[in-house]
């Protein structure tokens, strides 16, 4: 079986009430809090059950708005974004993250209002994403993390029975039609740079980063947090240095996706060495 067999299995018969805690945005607070401690959060405004008692207008810092129960799907305002001044229709609430320039927030505040209200009637993917639907859904605001004027580079590391077998590195490029743009680059786990990407992926052109110097304790981090389970890959950053939590995500890309080269499918699965008892 490939990695992505073995995670459509998963997505079809874990039906574990611990992959709703690692996924649901709010829950997984109070997990990595009592495992690390509160310094590896990133910290919150607000949590809030309807988009009613949301004050946007209020906010003077950069901020993230998302719900607790959904994948790719929030709002970033940043004072760093370019404004592009473009016209914004939502039609599919879970399409993707929008991003916007802070001095844009006064004219969307509405669009953003009645999305986050969506959010809160309909589940994320119940038919195909079963951990989602475990999650009451509420809505998180955070404080949005900066790196050197832009949004912090994203580190995912994928784990198979408490251990890490690489991890990819998106840097954010700030740029293009909206406004950004990612390269991702893979490691092994002992750091060395993998001549690896996803099969919608085109070859990157930037140098890859250099790893911080905290890397193996971060790896250690993300190790731990998996909770020993037989998959899960785990996001964080590093932002001057201090490792916080980024999310558990149970079924990457919900298992729609290969590798190129395509030999790295059966090398990754191999590291899965056996389903948990579910």
């Amino acid at each position: 079986m490939t990695l992505t067999d073995k995670i459509h299995h998963k997505m079809k018969f874990d039906r574990r009430e611990l992959l709703g805690l690692f996924a649901d945005k709010v829950g997984v607070r109070s997990y990595v809090d009592n495992l690390l401690g509160s310094s590896y959060l990133v910290p919150v405004i607000g949590i809030y059950d309807s988009a009613d008692e949301l004050d946007l207008l209020s906010l003077d810092e950069d901020f993230v708005l998302k719900p607790s129960h959904g994948s790719q799907a929030g709002f970033f305002f940043s004072e760093s974004m370019p404004v592009l001044n473009r016209e914004v229709v939502i039609d599919d609430i879970w399409s993707g993250y929008q991003t916007f320039n802070l001095s844009e927030l006064s004219k969307l505040e509405g669009l953003v209002r009645a999305t986050a209200q969506r959010w809160l009637t309909e589940v994320f993917r119940p038919n195909e994403e079963w951990c989602y639907s475990l999650i009451p859904p509420k809505l998180i605001l955070e404080k949005r993390l900066s790196e050197v004027g832009k949004p912090p580079t994203n580190y995912k590391f994928w784990i198979f029975h408490g251990k890490c077998y690489f991890y990819r590195v998106s840097a954010i490029v700030l740029g293009g039609p909206i406004g950004y743009s990612f390269e991702n680059f893979a490691f092994s786990r002992s750091g060395e740079l993998m001549d690896l990407r996803f099969n919608w992926e085109e070859p990157n052109v930037m140098e890859p980063p250099i790893l911080p110097a905290n890397i193996e304790e971060m790896i250690k981090v993300a190790e731990e947090l998996s909770g020993g389970i037989d998959f899960v890959r785990v996001d964080l950053y590093n932002v001057d240095d201090q490792i916080l939590f980024s999310e558990l995500t149970n079924y990457p890309f919900a298992g729609n996706f290969h590798f190129i080269p395509r030999s790295f499918d059966r090398e990754v699965s191999a590291q899965w060495k056996s389903f948990d008892n579910y």
